[in-house]
Protein backbone atom coordinates (compact mmCIF):
# COMPACT_ATOMS: atom_id res chain seq x y z
CA UNK A 1 0.00 0.00 0.00
CA UNK A 2 1.24 3.42 -1.10
CA UNK A 3 2.30 5.64 2.29
CA UNK A 4 0.52 8.71 2.15
CA UNK A 5 2.58 11.88 1.93
CA UNK A 6 2.27 13.30 4.83
CA UNK A 7 3.67 10.36 6.49
CA UNK A 8 6.40 10.24 4.26
CA UNK A 9 7.38 13.64 4.86
CA UNK A 10 6.76 13.08 8.83
CA UNK A 11 9.13 9.90 7.88
CA UNK A 12 11.82 12.59 6.21
CA UNK A 13 11.58 14.79 9.70
CA UNK A 14 12.66 11.86 11.55
CA UNK A 15 15.85 10.56 9.51
CA UNK A 16 17.05 14.46 9.98
CA UNK A 17 15.98 14.02 13.63
CA UNK A 18 18.09 10.44 13.87
CA UNK A 19 21.06 11.11 11.84
CA UNK A 20 22.20 14.82 13.24
CA UNK A 21 25.77 13.27 13.55
CA UNK A 22 26.05 11.48 10.36
CA UNK A 23 26.66 12.63 7.17
CA UNK A 24 23.62 12.77 4.68
CA UNK A 25 23.16 14.76 1.64
CA UNK A 26 19.58 16.63 1.39
CA UNK A 27 18.55 15.22 -1.85
CA UNK A 28 18.22 11.92 0.67
CA UNK A 29 16.19 13.87 2.81
CA UNK A 30 13.65 14.46 0.16
CA UNK A 31 13.90 11.10 -1.63
CA UNK A 32 12.59 9.82 1.87
CA UNK A 33 9.60 12.55 1.55
CA UNK A 34 9.18 11.39 -1.73
CA UNK A 35 9.51 14.92 -3.32
CA UNK A 36 12.15 16.26 -5.70
CA UNK A 37 14.61 18.70 -3.65
CA UNK A 38 12.67 21.54 -5.44
CA UNK A 39 9.54 20.92 -4.37
CA UNK A 40 10.55 19.45 -1.06
CA UNK A 41 12.96 22.49 0.11
CA UNK A 42 9.55 24.88 -0.67
CA UNK A 43 7.23 22.54 1.10
CA UNK A 44 9.96 22.74 3.91
CA UNK A 45 10.87 26.17 3.93
CA UNK A 46 7.02 27.15 4.13
CA UNK A 47 6.19 24.99 6.92
CA UNK A 48 8.79 25.35 8.71
CA UNK A 49 10.14 28.88 8.58
CA UNK A 50 13.82 27.75 7.46
CA UNK A 51 15.33 26.02 4.56
CA UNK A 52 16.25 22.41 4.91
CA UNK A 53 20.00 23.32 4.98
CA UNK A 54 19.18 25.91 7.43
CA UNK A 55 17.37 23.44 9.87
CA UNK A 56 19.85 20.74 9.51
CA UNK A 57 22.79 22.84 10.53
CA UNK A 58 20.69 24.79 13.42
CA UNK A 59 19.11 21.41 14.25
CA UNK A 60 23.01 20.54 14.52
CA UNK A 61 24.36 23.30 16.59
CA UNK A 62 21.51 23.69 18.95
CA UNK A 63 22.54 19.30 19.65
CA UNK A 64 26.36 20.24 19.76
CA UNK A 65 25.50 23.55 22.63
CA UNK A 66 24.17 20.32 24.37
CA UNK A 67 27.23 18.11 24.38
CA UNK A 68 29.44 21.23 25.24
CA UNK A 69 27.89 21.46 28.70
CA UNK A 70 26.84 18.09 29.33
CA UNK A 71 29.88 15.86 28.53
CA UNK A 72 33.79 16.30 28.55
CA UNK A 73 34.61 15.71 24.67
CA UNK A 74 36.42 17.97 23.33
CA UNK A 75 35.33 20.62 21.28
CA UNK A 76 37.31 19.04 18.17
CA UNK A 77 35.36 15.69 18.30
CA UNK A 78 31.77 17.37 18.79
CA UNK A 79 32.39 19.58 15.89
CA UNK A 80 33.27 16.39 13.79
CA UNK A 81 30.75 14.48 15.28
CA UNK A 82 28.13 17.13 14.19
CA UNK A 83 29.86 17.30 10.35
CA UNK A 84 31.59 20.30 10.68
CA UNK A 85 35.08 19.88 8.62
CA UNK A 86 37.20 21.49 11.46
CA UNK A 87 37.03 23.10 14.82
CA UNK A 88 37.42 26.21 13.30
CA UNK A 89 34.56 26.20 10.73
CA UNK A 90 32.58 24.68 13.70
CA UNK A 91 33.53 27.54 16.13
CA UNK A 92 32.77 29.86 13.33
CA UNK A 93 28.97 28.74 12.85
CA UNK A 94 28.31 28.50 16.74
CA UNK A 95 29.46 32.02 17.45
CA UNK A 96 27.47 33.30 14.15
CA UNK A 97 24.61 31.08 15.64
CA UNK A 98 24.53 31.98 19.67
CA UNK A 99 26.97 34.99 19.36
CA UNK A 100 29.54 33.34 21.61
CA UNK A 101 32.25 30.80 20.88
CA UNK A 102 31.91 27.14 22.06
CA UNK A 103 34.31 27.21 24.87
CA UNK A 104 32.86 30.58 26.49
CA UNK A 105 29.46 28.45 26.12
CA UNK A 106 31.34 26.14 28.12
CA UNK A 107 32.66 27.93 31.02
CA UNK A 108 29.59 30.39 31.31
CA UNK A 109 27.14 27.88 30.43
CA UNK A 110 25.01 31.45 29.10
CA UNK A 111 20.98 31.31 28.50
CA UNK A 112 20.57 30.86 24.30
CA UNK A 113 17.70 29.87 22.47
CA UNK A 114 17.58 26.47 21.29
CA UNK A 115 16.39 25.37 18.42
CA UNK A 116 14.09 22.14 18.53
CA UNK A 117 12.83 19.25 16.80
CA UNK A 118 10.48 20.59 13.77
CA UNK A 119 6.79 19.08 13.32
CA UNK A 120 5.73 19.41 10.06
CA UNK A 121 2.06 20.59 10.02
CA UNK A 122 -0.04 20.09 7.21
CA UNK A 123 -2.96 22.15 7.47
CA UNK A 124 -6.14 21.74 6.60
CA UNK A 125 -6.57 25.30 5.48
CA UNK A 126 -4.48 28.06 5.05
CA UNK A 127 -5.12 30.86 7.35
CA UNK A 128 -8.52 30.75 8.37
CA UNK A 129 -10.04 28.54 5.50
CA UNK A 130 -10.87 31.25 3.21
CA UNK A 131 -7.83 30.64 0.60
CA UNK A 132 -9.43 27.02 -0.49
CA UNK A 133 -8.95 26.45 -4.62
CA UNK A 134 -8.47 22.96 -6.84
CA UNK A 135 -6.49 22.90 -10.05
CA UNK A 136 -7.46 22.80 -13.63
CA UNK A 137 -5.14 19.93 -14.83
CA UNK A 138 -4.51 20.84 -18.25
CA UNK A 139 -1.81 19.24 -21.25
CA UNK A 140 0.10 21.86 -22.57
CA UNK A 141 2.36 21.84 -25.59
CA UNK A 142 6.02 22.22 -26.05
CA UNK A 143 6.71 26.08 -24.92
CA UNK A 144 9.66 27.62 -25.92
CA UNK A 145 11.37 30.42 -24.37
CA UNK A 146 13.26 33.61 -24.76
CA UNK A 147 14.83 35.82 -22.06
CA UNK A 148 17.39 36.70 -19.03
CA UNK A 149 18.07 33.67 -17.03
CA UNK A 150 19.33 34.61 -13.86
CA UNK A 151 20.54 32.36 -10.01
CA UNK A 152 19.33 34.25 -7.02
CA UNK A 153 16.61 34.78 -4.28
CA UNK A 154 12.96 35.68 -5.00
CA UNK A 155 14.26 39.37 -4.28
CA UNK A 156 15.61 39.20 -7.51
CA UNK A 157 13.18 38.75 -9.59
CA UNK A 158 11.53 42.60 -9.80
CA UNK A 159 15.25 43.31 -11.30
CA UNK A 160 15.35 41.00 -13.78
CA UNK A 161 12.01 41.68 -14.73
CA UNK A 162 13.27 45.32 -15.09
CA UNK A 163 16.20 44.22 -17.65
CA UNK A 164 13.95 41.98 -19.96
CA UNK A 165 11.83 44.90 -20.36
CA UNK A 166 13.62 46.94 -23.36
CA UNK A 167 14.22 43.23 -25.16
CA UNK A 168 10.22 43.09 -25.90
CA UNK A 169 10.44 44.49 -29.19
CA UNK A 170 13.59 43.15 -30.08
CA UNK A 171 12.35 39.59 -30.02
CA UNK A 172 11.81 37.97 -33.48
CA UNK A 173 9.17 35.30 -33.91
CA UNK A 174 6.68 36.35 -30.52
CA UNK A 175 4.08 33.55 -29.88
CA UNK A 176 1.78 35.61 -27.67
CA UNK A 177 3.11 39.04 -27.41
CA UNK A 178 1.05 39.63 -24.30
CA UNK A 179 2.58 36.41 -22.15
CA UNK A 180 5.49 37.01 -19.52
CA UNK A 181 6.41 33.51 -18.35
CA UNK A 182 8.47 33.24 -15.40
CA UNK A 183 10.41 29.66 -15.47
CA UNK A 184 11.94 28.40 -11.82
CA UNK A 185 13.64 25.13 -11.94
CA UNK A 186 16.15 23.67 -9.61
CA UNK A 187 19.49 21.75 -11.11
CA UNK A 188 21.51 21.42 -7.52
CA UNK A 189 21.31 18.24 -5.36
CA UNK A 190 22.27 20.56 -2.82
CA UNK A 191 19.64 23.27 -2.75
CA UNK A 192 19.54 26.14 -0.39
CA UNK A 193 18.35 29.48 -0.51
CA UNK A 194 19.59 30.16 -4.63
CA UNK A 195 17.62 29.23 -7.36
CA UNK A 196 17.73 29.49 -11.10
CA UNK A 197 15.05 31.18 -12.77
CA UNK A 198 14.73 32.78 -16.27
CA UNK A 199 12.26 35.93 -17.11
CA UNK A 200 11.19 35.12 -20.83
CA UNK A 201 8.47 35.44 -23.42
CA UNK A 202 6.94 32.49 -25.96
CA UNK A 203 8.17 32.49 -28.80
CA UNK A 204 7.14 30.08 -31.98
CA UNK A 205 11.33 29.01 -32.87
CA UNK A 206 14.50 29.80 -31.17
CA UNK A 207 15.90 32.30 -34.43
CA UNK A 208 17.24 35.97 -34.28
CA UNK A 209 17.94 36.03 -30.39
CA UNK A 210 19.22 39.13 -29.33
CA UNK A 211 22.14 39.51 -27.57
CA UNK A 212 22.08 39.53 -24.07
CA UNK A 213 19.13 36.38 -24.04
CA UNK A 214 19.29 32.84 -23.97
CA UNK A 215 16.64 30.16 -24.61
CA UNK A 216 14.85 26.90 -23.38
CA UNK A 217 12.63 24.52 -24.17
CA UNK A 218 10.39 22.54 -21.59
CA UNK A 219 8.61 19.60 -23.35
CA UNK A 220 5.24 18.69 -23.22
CA UNK A 221 3.51 17.56 -20.52
CA UNK A 222 0.57 17.93 -17.94
CA UNK A 223 0.21 20.91 -15.14
CA UNK A 224 -2.08 21.62 -12.38
CA UNK A 225 -2.69 25.04 -12.78
CA UNK A 226 -3.94 27.29 -10.01
CA UNK A 227 -5.21 30.90 -10.64
CA UNK A 228 -3.30 33.92 -8.08
CA UNK A 229 -6.05 36.36 -7.38
CA UNK A 230 -4.95 39.42 -6.00
CA UNK A 231 -1.99 41.39 -5.56
CA UNK A 232 1.52 40.17 -6.61
CA UNK A 233 2.52 40.52 -3.26
CA UNK A 234 0.12 38.31 -1.68
CA UNK A 235 1.42 35.61 -4.28
CA UNK A 236 2.97 34.03 -1.04
CA UNK A 237 -0.15 33.02 0.53
CA UNK A 238 -1.27 30.97 -2.95
CA UNK A 239 2.19 29.40 -3.19
CA UNK A 240 1.60 28.30 0.62
CA UNK A 241 -1.61 26.81 -0.32
CA UNK A 242 -0.40 24.80 -2.88
CA UNK A 243 2.84 23.66 -1.19
CA UNK A 244 1.86 22.98 2.16
CA UNK A 245 -2.11 21.52 1.48
CA UNK A 246 -2.91 20.77 -1.97
CA UNK A 247 0.74 18.84 -2.74
CA UNK A 248 1.00 16.28 0.06
CA UNK A 249 -2.42 15.56 0.02
CA UNK A 250 -3.04 15.26 -3.77
CA UNK A 251 -3.10 11.78 -5.65
CA UNK A 252 -0.98 13.70 -7.82
CA UNK A 253 2.77 13.48 -8.03
CA UNK A 254 5.41 16.09 -9.30
CA UNK A 255 6.94 15.32 -12.74
CA UNK A 256 9.72 18.22 -12.58
CA UNK A 257 12.01 20.12 -10.61
CA UNK A 258 10.51 23.72 -11.71
CA UNK A 259 6.84 25.66 -11.83
CA UNK A 260 5.88 28.38 -14.02
CA UNK A 261 4.13 31.86 -13.54
CA UNK A 262 1.95 32.54 -16.54
CA UNK A 263 1.25 36.30 -16.72
CA UNK A 264 -1.08 37.89 -19.28
CA UNK A 265 -3.71 40.56 -19.77
CA UNK A 266 -5.41 39.38 -16.40
CA UNK A 267 -2.17 40.54 -14.54
CA UNK A 268 -2.51 44.00 -15.82
CA UNK A 269 -5.99 44.93 -14.80
CA UNK A 270 -6.46 48.65 -14.57
CA UNK A 271 -2.76 48.68 -15.57
CA UNK A 272 -1.90 48.71 -12.64
CA UNK A 273 0.48 45.34 -12.99
CA UNK A 274 0.07 43.56 -10.48
CA UNK A 275 -1.14 45.85 -7.96
CA UNK A 276 -4.98 45.70 -8.50
CA UNK A 277 -6.94 43.06 -6.36
CA UNK A 278 -8.38 42.05 -9.50
CA UNK A 279 -5.13 40.57 -10.72
CA UNK A 280 -4.52 37.14 -11.83
CA UNK A 281 -2.07 35.05 -12.59
CA UNK A 282 -1.50 31.31 -13.51
CA UNK A 283 0.94 29.18 -11.46
CA UNK A 284 1.82 26.17 -12.76
CA UNK A 285 3.08 22.81 -11.09
CA UNK A 286 4.14 19.86 -13.93
CA UNK A 287 2.25 16.50 -12.19
CA UNK A 288 2.10 12.98 -13.45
Amino acid sequence: MKKKKTVRIAEALDFIENNLDRDFSLRTVSDIAGFSLFYFHRIFSFSVGYTLAEYIRKRRLSEASHDLTKTNRRIIDIALDYQFESQESFSRAFKKEFKVTPAYYRRKKPNIPQLLPAKLEIPKHIGKGELTMEPIIKEIGELKLVGIKHFGTDKDIPEVWMKMDPFYNKIKHTAKPDVGIEYSWDESDEHKDNYWFMVSCLVDKLQDIPDGLETAIIPAQKYAVFTHKGTIFTIGKTFKYIYNEWLPNSDLECSGRFNLQWYDDRFTKKGKMGQSKDSEVDILIPVK
